[in-house]
C-alpha cells in the first residue's frame, strides 16, 4: 500500500463503485461493502499526490456527503453506514485528541468535567451531534462521552472547555483571625456577599 505520496485523484462522472474499485486497486486494500455503495456520479479532480492517511480521510470526507465511510480494520476497508460507525471499534480517548488524529475520523471522547454538570451540558450539546453522533451523559462520574468527527468532537470540546471552568468566586479558602472573633466578622461580610449577589 502506498504510504508515502503516490494517490491521486481525478474523478470526472464516476460512480461511487468505479471509485471504491479504483481507491482498492491504488491502496491493495480489499473493500468490504458492509452497506449499499451510495448511487450516483462524483466529480473530484485534484493535482495533489496523496498518502495513504491523506487519501482515505479525503474520501471519507466525500463519502461522508453520502452517509457513509470507510473504516480501515487490519488489512482492509469496510465501507459502513455512519449511522452504524457508533457500534464498532472505533478509536476511544479520554480527556484530549491527539493531534495526529484526522477531522474525518469517528471518534469516542471521555470527558470527565471539573466543575460544569453533565446533564444540562449533555442537553444543549445534543443538539450539535449529526444523527449517526450521540453525547451520553455519565451523572455518577460528571463525564461526558462524545461520539462524532474528530472535527466535530474537537469543536465541542472548546465549548466545553469555556464552560467547565472553577468560578473565582466559588472559591474557599481559609483565613485564621489573629485579631478578631468570627462571630463578630460574619455580620459584615454576610453583607458583603450579598451586595456582590
Amino acid at each position: 500500500a502506498p504510504s508515502v505520496g503516490g494517490i491521486r485523484f481525478a474523478f470526472k462522472g464516476q460512480t461511487w463503485d468505479q471509485i471504491l474499485d479504483y481507491f482498492s486497486r491504488v491502496t491493495g486494500l480489499p473493500v468490504v461493502r458492509e452497506t449499499e455503495v451510495p448511487k450516483g456520479a462524483v466529480d473530484y479532480i485534484s493535482s495533489q499526490s496523496y498518502t495513504l492517511p491523506e487519501a482515505l480521510s479525503t474520501l471519507n470526507q466525500l463519502l461522508q456527503t453520502q452517509n457513509v465511510m470507510l473504516r480501515v480494520e487490519k488489512d482492509k476497508l469496510y465501507l459502513q453506514k455512519l449511522a452504524d460507525m457508533k457500534r464498532e471499534n472505533i478509536p476511544t480517548y479520554v480527556n484530549e485528541l491527539p493531534t495526529d488524529v484526522t477531522d474525518d475520523t469517528i471518534v469516542t471522547l471521555m470527558l470527565p468535567l471539573r466543575t460544569a454538570r453533565v446533564n444540562p451540558i449533555s442537553q444543549q450539546l445534543g443538539n450539535l451531534v449529526a444523527p449517526y453522533g450521540s453525547v451520553t451523559p455519565l451523572e455518577a462520574q460528571n463525564t461526558l462521552i462524545l461520539v462524532e468527527t474528530a472535527g466535530q468532537v474537537r469543536r465541542m470540546q472548546k465549548m466545553i472547555d469555556q464552560l467547565d471552568r472553577a468560578e473565582p468566586d466559588a472559591e474557599v479558602r481559609f483565613f485564621p483571625l489573629k485579631y478578631a472573633k468570627a462571630g463578630t466578622l460574619i455580620a459584615s461580610l454576610s453583607a458583603l456577599v450579598g451586595q456582590r449577589q
